[in-house]
């Protein structure tokens, strides 16, 4: 081509190599590829292709089904941490940092619960929120119940 003068585009020129080479060796080349790349650049290249996702809530079945079992119809190795083996369960974990407050573990705690409450799932799932952040924060919010209550029954000793 570059002997007959001619300027494809780089869409062009990937679907000429896509024609010669085999799947095989394309994956091959994929995978040689990411190991060229330091770790910065494939936390980079993570990063755009996330932005190039649509919101969870938009993406429709077909979409989350090609996402969590990308791997020729297997759940990618990234995400087999947070999917049980029989395939019936699933982690997500939140991590905060060491130095988190009570009232923000308090916020966390009712946002997961909101999040949950309006997740739309079906009746027969069951999701459940735990961890340090739901306990602290299931904590704080009894302790204030609690405290106010104590302060009621004080006050009306008090008074009488």
């Amino acid at each position: 081509m570059a002997n007959l003068a001619e300027k494809n585009t780089v869409e062009q020129q990937n679907a000429i190599l896509h024609g010669i080479i085999t799947k095989h060796q394309n994956d091959a080349i994929a995978i040689y590829a990411q190991g060229l790349l330091t770790p910065q650049q494939q936390a980079a290249m993570a990063s755009q292709l996330l932005q190039a996702l649509p919101a969870v809530q938009d993406m429709n079945d077909d979409l989350l089904h090609q996402l969590v079992y990308s791997d020729k119809g297997k759940i990618p190795a990234q995400l087999s941490p947070m999917i049980s083996d029989n395939g019936e369960h699933i982690i997500i974990v939140l991590n905060t940092s060491k130095n988190t407050d009570i009232m923000t573990y308090a916020r966390i705690n009712r946002e997961i619960n909101q999040l949950i409450d309006n997740s739309n799932f079906d009746s027969k799932i069951a999701v459940k929120a735990g961890g340090m952040p739901i306990i602290l924060g299931e904590v704080k919010d009894e302790v204030m119940s609690t405290m106010a209550i104590l302060l009621g029954i004080a006050s009306e000793y008090v008074v009488e």
